[in-house]
């Protein structure tokens, strides 16, 4: 769990890390079963409103499917494009990909664009960020680091300027929840982010 504690008092949030590998391929390990659904195929829901669009590699299949199951458990709604069984193959992408994608983020209140050296490689993940961004002003970044290395980031390049996400344990309700980090603003919860205008 984490090695570095940070205590927002009147928030009771302590226990404060960035996200690192084996910690979601654990989480994936153990809850699999509770959350099957996760990673199974999904419709995409055209009337609902996604809380999160979750940007990242198909390389990191393992480490979202950890993810998924961390959000799941702290309530958030998200999409993950390979879920649905258009984007399959990702050999058959093309101008409709980008289309659908388009209105799939549009579906959806934010982007977390998870970080990891695969991202990095990505075409499309870059791409996504600068669409929500631009649209909605409403882009965050997930780092997955490859080892616990404590509970700040400075993200390389571009990604700098985006406020990160930081996974928190709340004390008072004895359960882990996902915070907001921003140069010059206060952590606040990814909820009242995701709200805020």
């Amino acid at each position: 769990m984490p090695i570095r504690v940070d205590v927002l008092k009147k928030e009771g949030v302590t226990n404060i890390m960035i996200l690192y590998e084996d910690f979601l391929r654990k989480k994936s390990k153990e809850k699999l079963g509770k959350f099957v659904a996760l990673t199974e195929s999904c419709k995409f829901e055209v009337d609902k409103q996604y809380d999160i669009f979750i940007s990242h590699s198909i390389k990191d299949k393992e480490l979202i499917d950890g993810l998924a199951i961390a959000l799941e458990e702290a309530g958030y709604t998200f999409f993950i494009d390979w879920k649905e069984d258009e984007f399959k193959n990702r050999a058959d992408v093309s101008r409709e990909t980008a289309r659908r994608l388009k209105e799939y983020m549009d579906n959806c209140t934010s982007l977390v664009y998870v970080s990891t050296e695969n991202t990095s490689l990505s075409r499309w993940c870059p791409w996504e960020l600068g669409y929500v961004d631009g649209k909605k002003n409403k882009v965050a970044i997930l780092p997955i680091l490859k080892e616990i290395q404590g509970n700040e980031y400075e993200g390389e390049e571009y990604l700098g300027i985006y406020p990160y996400v930081r996974y928190t344990l709340i004390q008072d309700k004895k359960e882990y929840d996902f915070w907001v980090k921003d140069v010059g603003i206060d952590s606040q919860p990814l909820r009242n982010w995701l709200e805020r205008k």
